[in-house]
């Protein structure tokens, strides 16, 4: 676009943009700030769900690890009791346990894929507890095979608890969210309660088992007990105070409250002699884990439900802030598409009604007008009330220009309204003053025939016609007028001419027509009306040939058959020709209807010419000499011409004698009237009478047949020595010998004697002739000084030449 409007801005101005294009601009920053912000949003609702997700997978994984833990604890308390017990065969209980835990871990590494979306530092403490499980087999192999004591298997299990405690008290603590870390940490602490709970059963198992406590168990017992309770007290502080009065009535019971009073008694006693039983402390201690479980279970499935419920309602409002946001982004686009189509839409159908009106419906407009004609009248209908508005019906800025560009059409259909008709007056004027000069030139004309047929003096007599040739030009000039006028001349009846005949009237209406050079012409004969028209058109070529070319060049016309059946014409002249562009422009000229502007006085020729080609179908184009000058083409169509059928007759003996009816390039030749004609039965004659005819007697003003002569006798005597023996006399190869005269009519011419010798032809005084032509030639030149010109073509009306001096160049505008 830059490059067709010629500015020098760069592409990314504005001021290169469509209307379009800038709309889309404004709405789009808004809309692009919108759905950026829009994306933030989003992106935090979806981060914030995905926390609490992970959150969900923490408790899951949480619950996971603690009933893994509750496993290892049953399965370290057996394992204990049967090793205190010195390993009996039976070992139902323990590898119960054993598969019990394994199946726990089992779970806990199935959830491995939940843990890798978890922190880092978790991630961690989950390979570290998964790390330590692997050594269980051994830990149970040892147990069962070895002398292994039972507090040191208390203790290899307890290893084995404490990271998955540690896992537990970390997931805790890497849940970003109140409404979940208090739950997760209070509950992570009541697990290491259970497990200290736990290391007492397992420890205090043995001593009863074995009667006495092993070395530093009791230091064991105490230090548990310390550390429970302060795992307790840090449950209870985290807790709400509904959780703890729920524990204050699970853990409780005679069960619980017997474990107390045992394990109270058996820190009493002296660890040498323990009294303690192992049974009752075995299920004191058993439902008391039961009912902590209990109350674990219950606390991890409250958290599960609200990190769920977190999570929920994170996703519910994820989803509600993401359609809430779509929905306001596209009502957004909507509104500012609908704001756009309300600001584009006006002004591209402006832009294509203006386009239309431009392109189409004004020039349509003032065709029909030029065509048509402008009616005048009190009841006549001003053309620009048939404007129809550009269908814009807004009152804002657009709606304004729409309705100033209907004034402005409605006004240009007046002003063509008024140039139609002010071209229809000039018309009428120019017919008007044609028709009263056309008649004043043809009385003028018949005076100088009546004139020229009257007059004996030579001089005189060339006085008169060259005053005669100058008024047929004058006439044609007339004509001109009528043509431009869009009338046609009437010159009488319309009778067909032989094309030949139309381009030598032609040659005759030219002032220079001693220099037209006619060439070969067919034999066609042209229709009466077309063929005056015709006789006109190539005038006016031939003036303009003469006109624009050399004084001592000629110009020559000829004609031939067109493959269509029509004929072409072509006027050649010898000037400096026209180069591409005033060719295009001439013949653009010749195409196009006569309009009333500058170029007509300066080349009334071209609008003559393409005026009459038009009126009849007939083609007219200037083209480029052959070797220099310019040549004028005139197709004249087939339908213009005059055709006849060639009567049938009998075919000949030969197929290939007999000429092709249809061939267009047979002459036509006259036919001979048929026998049944009235002037062929006056014409008759004893020649063409057969025998049994009977002989119509002369009349008696007459001495004999209509066709008697003179001659008759003689052809009788050349007839009877025709039938007479061939001649005696041969020559030496044998062919008749002949005599001069032999065979002459007798009577016509005397017979020539061996030595008469032939009269010569009177000879031409050579130098008479030449004074003869020489007078011609200067009165000729005489005369083209006296005469006025009148060449229809002026190259250029500031440099035109006088109407007394001949052109003598070409290459102007023809």
């Amino acid at each position: 676009m830059a490059e067709s409007t010629g500015s020098t801005m760069p592409v990314w101005n504005p001021g290169h943009w469509r209307v379009r294009t800038k709309v889309v601009a404004v709405v789009a920053v808004p809309i692009l700030l919108v759905l950026v912000l829009a994306g933030l949003t989003i992106r935090t609702q979806l981060a914030d769900r995905d926390a609490l997700a992970q959150v969900a997978t923490g408790t899951r994984l949480t619950g996971t690890v603690a009933d893994l833990v509750d496993r290892v604890q049953v399965e370290r308390a057996a394992t204990a009791a049967w090793v205190a017990a010195g390993r009996p065969p039976d070992r139902s209980g323990l590898d119960v346990a054993a598969d019990r835990t394994d199946a726990g871990v089992e779970a806990l590494r199935a959830a491995g894929d939940d843990a890798a979306g978890l922190d880092p530092g978790v991630r961690d403490r989950y390979a570290t507890a998964l790390a330590r499980l692997d050594a269980l087999p051994a830990l149970r192999a040892t147990s069962v095979a070895t002398r292994y004591p039972a507090t040191s298997v208390v203790t290899g299990y307890t290893g084995l608890v404490d990271p998955l405690l540690a896992l537990s008290r970390d997931i805790a603590g890497a849940v970003g969210e109140p409404a979940v870390v208090r739950p997760a940490t209070s509950l992570a602490a009541l697990g290491r309660a259970k497990e200290q709970a736990e290391v007492q059963h397992a420890l205090l198992l043995v001593g009863a088992i074995t009667r006495t406590l092993p070395p530093g168990a009791s230091d064991a017992l105490r230090g548990s007990v310390a550390e429970q309770e302060a795992a307790t007290a840090e449950f209870e502080a985290g807790s709400s105070p509904a959780q703890v009065q729920r524990f204050d009535d699970t853990v409780a019971g005679p069960e619980v409250d017997q474990r107390t009073r045992i394990l109270q008694t058996a820190l009493l006693q002296d660890g040498t002699a323990l009294a303690v039983d192992p049974i009752a402390w075995d299920r004191a201690a058993s439902a008391t884990r039961e009912r902590m479980r209990t109350l674990e279970n219950d606390l991890q499935g409250e958290l599960r439900g609200t990190a769920d419920g977190l999570v929920s309602s994170a996703t519910t409002t994820a989803v509600v802030v993401i359609a809430l946001v779509l929905l306001g982004v596209l009502v957004a686009a909507a509104l500012a598409v609908v704001i756009a189509r309300s600001l584009v839409t006006p002004l591209q159908r402006l832009r294509w009604s203006a386009l239309d009106v431009a392109e189409r419906r004004l020039p349509e407009a003032v065709r029909e007008l030029e065509d048509e004609g402008v009616r005048d009248g009190p009841d006549a209908e001003p053309p620009e009330a048939a404007v129809e508005p550009v269908p814009i019906h807004t009152e804002e800025e657009v709606g304004e220009v729409a309705r100033a560009f209907d004034s402005v059409h409605r006004e240009a259909v007046r002003l063509a309204g008024e140039q139609a008709r002010l071209r229809t007056n000039l018309n009428a004027l120019f017919v008007n003053l044609s028709r009263r000069s056309q008649g004043l030139v043809e009385r003028q004309i018949l005076l100088i025939d009546t004139l020229e047929s009257r007059e004996e003096d030579p001089d005189v007599l060339a006085d008169l016609f060259r005053l005669d040739h100058l008024a047929t030009r004058m006439r044609r000039n007339g004509e001109n007028l009528l043509v431009l006028g869009g009338a046609a001349p009437t010159r009488g009846p319309a009778e067909p001419l032989l094309l030949a005949d139309v381009v030598r009237a032609a040659v005759g209406e030219v002032e220079h027509y001693q220099r037209v050079e006619v060439g070969q012409v067919p034999g066609l004969r042209v229709q009466g009306a077309p063929a005056d028209d015709l006789t006109h058109l190539l005038a006016e070529l031939l003036d303009n040939a003469t006109s624009y070319s050399p004084p001592d060049s000629p110009v020559t016309v000829s004609a031939s058959r067109a493959p269509d059946g029509g004929a072409i014409v072509e006027v050649a002249d010898a000037g400096l020709g026209m180069d591409a562009e005033d060719l295009h422009d001439a013949n653009a000229r010749l195409e196009q209807p006569v309009l009333l502007d500058s170029s007509v006085p300066r080349q009334m020729g071209l609008f003559v010419v393409g005026a009459l080609a038009r009126r009849h179908g007939i083609t007219a184009r200037l083209l480029p000499g052959s070797d220099e000058g310019t040549t004028a083409s005139v197709h004249v169509p087939a339908d213009v011409l005059v055709t006849h059928e060639r009567p049938r007759v009998p075919a000949p003996a030969s197929a290939s004698d007999e000429p092709d009816a249809d061939d267009p390039l047979t002459d036509e030749v006259p036919v001979a009237p048929g026998p049944d004609e009235p002037i062929f039965q006056a014409m008759v004659s004893a020649w063409f009478s057969d025998g049994s005819a009977p002989e119509t007697p002369a009349p008696a003003a007459s001495h004999g047949s209509l066709w008697d002569s003179g001659a008759d006798e003689g052809w009788q005597a050349v007839a009877a020595r025709a039938a007479e023996p061939p001649p005696a006399e041969h020559t030496a190869g044998g062919l008749p010998r002949r005599r001069r005269g032999a065979g002459l009519v007798p009577g016509g011419a005397p017979e020539a004697g061996p030595d008469d010798i032939p009269t010569p032809r009177q000879t031409v005084d050579a130098e008479a002739l030449r004074a003869r032509m020489s007078q011609f030639q200067q009165g000729a030149t005489r005369g083209r000084e006296e005469l006025d010109t009148d060449g229809f073509e002026v190259p250029d009306m500031r440099a035109a030449p006088s109407d007394d001096e001949p052109a003598t160049t070409s290459g102007g505008p023809r």
